[in-house]
């Protein structure tokens, strides 16, 4: 379940954060508290946007997964890479299956989760049949248009 305010932790490797300010200042858009590791943060700041910042686990405590079990976050989004990172990201991702937080960990997930939300705000959520959405499709109309006979038998 998506939330639709609240903390949203951000942590991304290297090659991930020149993708990471649109997804933020979107997420900031939408009311969201940023708050993000050292790096993290540091990228954030210069590309304008207000954040905290927080450790990472092996970097002593309180640390975002001391966070997580405190209720402060609602929402995270890292990408990890190498083996410091990597060790954090488990027990990051243990953290949020135990407290049922979003977690997403690649970007593409962030900017969909950006869109979601903002939808869900913006658009009431409407239950609809898959054969709806197929007879509203211009193949539908194309297959419905089309009379195919049947070849004549000898």
């Amino acid at each position: 379940k998506l939330p639709r305010q609240g903390r949203v932790f951000l942590s991304v490797n290297d090659r991930d954060k020149g993708q990471l300010p649109e997804v933020a200042r979107a997420l900031a858009e939408l009311g969201f508290e940023l708050v993000a590791t050292r790096g993290t943060a540091d990228l954030l700041r210069e590309s304008g946007l207000a954040v905290r910042t927080a450790l990472k686990v092996h970097e002593g405590r309180p640390n975002v997964v001391d966070m997580i079990k405190n209720g402060e976050l609602d929402m995270l989004i890292n990408t990890a890479s190498g083996k410091l990172t990597a060790g954090d990201s488990r027990a990051i991702r243990e953290a949020t299956l135990q407290y049922g937080l979003p977690y997403t960990t690649t970007m593409s997930g962030a900017r969909a989760i950006a869109r979601a939300i903002n939808a869900m705000r913006t658009t009431e959520p409407r239950v609809r049949s898959i054969q709806s959405y197929y007879q509203a499709s211009p193949a539908w109309e194309a297959r419905e248009g089309c009379h195919h006979e049947s070849p004549a038998r000898p």
